[in-house]
């Protein structure tokens, strides 16, 4: 993982939203509020979302040192919106965090919130608290925070407008909040979102290639690789205060990548349609480099907000 680097010149719960107990059953395909990655079947999601989302032990660990590093003294209330099973935000902050800290982790999907609780048990991480949160209709019923994260949501809320100002109003005096996108020029996550990038290896080229084939476009407003209007319009109520990068090293087979495309791992997958014949003239082109290993890093962007 390579230094976190600084940009340079810019710089309690109440109310409605459910305590998680026993989870729902999951439906076969839900509007994605948590993460990148959505299931678009009946199996698990959790395992689903650990398989292609969590991130390396040290690189979680990292950015919970950044958001401690940012907090006064405890006790401290801090909020992980969207936060799925927890891997990559809630636990490694809360193995850090001061058992005072009330570390709550909200999603609005049960599956998510079953496996973050019994990671949490497992770890004996009494500082964690599991809420089902829903970042579209439950902010308004939230006390005031000292620290909030939304981690690669924001992009996939057709109504993000709606969101800002509730979601800037969770910030209390002196508090922050953290959001999230993945900058580039490479990683696997990264290149799906920008149709292959214009790198030269195998599996960017693979990705450029399914975009070509496919019959629809794929141009959302907003991606987890560019939210620069969500952070506009954030900083018409809170002070931006930079950022930091995180690299995630990633070693990946050109069959790894098409078994991503094909299993629909991410946003750009499970948005797109693609016939029969789309994938397998996809797997046919580059089946000669089946086993062919790229190294990729994946940067995780993570920006601030102030109140101040």
């Amino acid at each position: 993982m390579g230094k976190p680097r600084e940009e340079r010149g810019r710089e309690g719960l109440r109310g409605t939203p459910e305590e998680m107990t026993e989870p729902a059953p999951v439906t076969s395909r839900r509007q994605a509020l948590s993460a990148e990655a959505d299931l678009p079947g009946s199996a698990d999601v959790a395992d689903f979302y650990e398989l292609h989302q969590e991130w390396p032990r040290e690189v979680g660990r990292a950015v919970a040192e950044h958001l401690l590093s940012t907090l006064g003294p405890p006790p401290r209330r801090c909020l992980f919106l969207g936060s799925a099973t927890g891997v990559n935000d809630v636990l490694p902050f809360a193995r850090l965090a001061d058992l005072r800290d009330r570390v709550v982790g909200g999603d609005v999907e049960p599956a998510y919130l079953s496996r973050l609780a019994e990671h949490a048990r497992r770890e004996g991480l009494q500082n964690v608290q599991v809420r089902r949160l829903d970042v579209q209709k439950d902010l308004a019923n939230l006390e005031t925070f000292d620290l909030v994260t939304l981690f690669f949501v924001i992009h996939r809320l057709s109504d993000w407008q709606d969101v800002v100002a509730p979601l800037a109003g969770l910030v209390g005096p002196r508090g922050s909040l953290y959001l999230s996108e993945f900058a580039g020029p490479s990683g696997v996550i990264y290149l799906s979102n920008e149709k292959g990038g214009d790198l030269s290896d195998p599996v960017s080229r693979m990705i450029r290639r399914y975009f070509e084939l496919l019959l629809e476009p794929f141009d959302p407003p907003l991606k987890s690789s560019r939210i620069g209007p969500v952070r506009e319009a954030l900083a018409q109520h809170l002070r931006p205060s930079g950022f930091r990068e995180f690299d995630w090293p990633q070693r990946v087979t050109v069959g790894d990548m098409y078994t991503k495309i094909e299993s629909q791992a991410y946003a750009p997958y499970f948005g797109t349609h693609p016939s029969p014949d789309v994938l397998n003239r996809l797997r046919r082109e580059f089946e000669p480099d089946w086993l062919r290993t790229v190294k990729l890093t994946e940067t995780v962007r993570v920006y601030r907000f102030l109140r101040t």
